[in-house]
């Protein structure tokens, strides 16, 4: 059996893979970034929210790991009481490279219900597109983070609100170790 083991090592290493790999899978994670938004004009209009920073799956990092991480669901929950959402119509929600390349990915959207949800709205669900947003995250400082764009059209507050930005994610990390 010894033999058999030690003459099959050069065929795997000849493979051109790792020889041993770990796999790292967590199936639902979610960040929370707390955003103050900026009052809008009381009418129908295209929006966007403040652009989040959001820290998705550090302990997946590695040299030469090879990442998945796709958007499940985005939240956005007004936390300022008597804030209404009901008068924004869609969402779209996007993974944002600071450098422009790659282009900015859809990863999650919102359109509001027909009908409507009685008053008061105060958490909008974008559902997940299963985008893999591994490419866009950033490194250096910023290691590990991955850029959020939320906008929007419709009637957003009037008065400045804060809001809740939850980002749920599925990750899983293929990390060789020779």
């Amino acid at each position: 059996m010894r033999r058999l083991a030690l003459a099959a090592l050069p065929f795997a290493a000849a493979c051109g893979g790792p020889l041993l790999s770990a796999v790292v899978e967590i199936p639902y994670a979610c960040v929370t970034q707390h955003l103050d938004v900026p009052p809008a004009a009381p009418v129908p209009q295209q929006f966007d929210l403040p652009a989040a920073d959001l820290p998705l799956l550090p302990p997946l990092l590695r040299q030469g790991a090879d990442l998945t991480l796709r958007v499940t669901e985005v939240d956005i929950t007004a936390v300022t009481p008597g804030v209404d959402l009901g008068g924004i119509d869609s969402i779209a929600v996007r993974a944002v490279a600071p450098s422009g390349t790659p282009p900015p990915l859809e990863v999650a959207v919102y359109a509001k219900p027909s009908p409507p949800p009685p008053p008061p709205i105060t958490k909008i669900v974008a559902r997940g597109q299963s985008a893999d947003v591994a490419d866009y995250l950033q490194s250096g400082a910023q290691a590990g983070t991955v850029q959020i764009r939320v906008s929007g059209s419709g009637t957003p507050p009037a008065v400045p609100w804060q809001a809740d930005l939850r980002v749920c994610v599925y990750g899983k990390g293929v990390i060789p170790y020779f």
